[in-house]
């Protein structure tokens, strides 16, 4: 499988899934196409630019309760 690297289109397509919304990293990455190991590390890179926030609560996707992400 090639690897995946991140990249501003990457920043872009996480920003948009969790814009107005909590996710989960599986929900992340099944709605971003991210693969989920890049998922932490592209989210680090956006929270230098844009307020965001990992919390326990549920996933608006999947309703699991578990580590979410949020812009804020």
């Amino acid at each position: 499988m090639p690897s995946h690297e991140s990249d501003a289109s990457d920043l872009r397509l996480i920003m948009v899934a969790l814009w107005g919304k909590r996710l989960c990293i599986t929900c992340l990455s099944a709605e971003t196409g991210v693969p989920t190991p890049q998922i932490e590390s592209t989210i680090t890179t956006l929270a230098a630019v844009v307020a965001t926030r990992e919390s326990v609560a549920g996933c608006a996707r999947c309703s699991e309760s578990t580590n979410v992400f949020e812009l804020t």
